[in-house]
């Protein structure tokens, strides 16, 4: 049997007699992130004028270049102000419930209890909170820095090219060429995407250290899993692929196979997590723990 296919079977095997925690935890973190979004939608909707009421004529309002390229890229100030403040609240209230979710997960996986309270383990204490918060800043701005790198070149391609494009008077040679930029830019962009998603993978066990003692710090927790992913990445996103399926199929489910998938991918991205930390934690007898694993 192999891997993916031994991992997945335990996962439900973890799963069974659990399946309502595991949809029960699964519908409080979404329902809070449907809640904050929906509120930021009726915020905006009270505080921040449509347009088309500011102007009832439908006369074409008088923008200058550099006041709508403002107004397309951060909106009015109105809109910045409540949508920075939804963030803020997002990543207050959110980022201890996720990785709450994940030690729910550790939990399970370790065949303990697992009660349900155990997504509020990031709230019990200060130390506990500020790390899931500063979780999320560094792997947010870690994430959204490397982008930049992966999606330079494609991005500078296509803009280039529809540039060209959008230009009248060219030659039929340049329209040409800039029509074979915007098709070689989508290449580069799914080519880009696949090795963002092989690179970023890096993180991936980030979050199981976290969960797994209170005493390693934000810091360290990245560096291991850094370490510890070194020949794995690849791996970790064919995983992560083999899901595709499940997910492609919800929306014919009205979106209610997700109660399925994603306690199933969950248990079973915790297992292979493990997989890969007891492993290196073989090959490296020597190395001294820099924390020890909650029982």
């Amino acid at each position: 049997m192999s891997l993916f296919s031994t991992i997945k079977r335990n996962a439900k095997m973890a799963l069974s007699g659990r399946w309502g925690a595991a949809i029960g935890t699964f519908l409080l973190v979404a329902g809070v992130g449907a809640l904050l979004a929906g509120l930021e939608h009726w915020a905006l909707r009270i505080f921040v004028v449509d347009p088309l009421l500011q102007n009832p004529t439908m006369e074409p309002p008088a923008y200058d270049l550099a006041q709508l390229t403002r107004e397309l890229l951060i909106g009015s100030r109105a809109e910045m102000l409540i949508s920075t403040l939804f963030m803020l609240l997002t990543l207050l209230l959110l980022s201890p419930l996720q990785l709450g979710l994940t030690r729910w997960y550790y939990t399970l996986i370790r065949g303990n209890a697992a009660p349900f309270g155990e997504i509020f383990h990031f709230f019990e204490t200060l130390q506990r909170y500020l790390r899931a918060v500063w979780y999320t800043v560094q792997l947010g701005l870690r994430s959204f820095l490397w982008s930049l790198g992966f999606f330079f070149l494609p991005g500078g391609v296509l803009g280039v090219s529809l540039w060209f494009l959008g230009t009248e008077g060219i030659s039929d040679q340049t329209r040409s060429a800039a029509s074979v930029g915007v098709v070689m830019a989508c290449a580069l962009f799914f080519l880009a995407a696949a090795l963002y998603m092989i690179f970023i993978n890096r993180y991936a066990l980030t979050s199981y250290f976290l969960c797994e003692s209170d005493a390693v710090s934000v810091s360290s927790a990245l560096k291991t899993s850094i370490r510890y992913t070194k020949s794995h990445r690849v791996l970790l996103l064919l995983f992560s692929l083999s899901f595709l399926g499940w997910y492609l199929l919800t929306p014919f489910t009205m979106f209610l196979l997700l109660l399925f998938v994603v306690p199933y991918y969950n248990a079973a991205t915790m297992l292979l997590s493990r997989y890969l930390v007891e492993k290196n934690r073989l090959s490296e007898p020597d190395t001294t723990q820099e924390w020890h694993p909650i029982k």
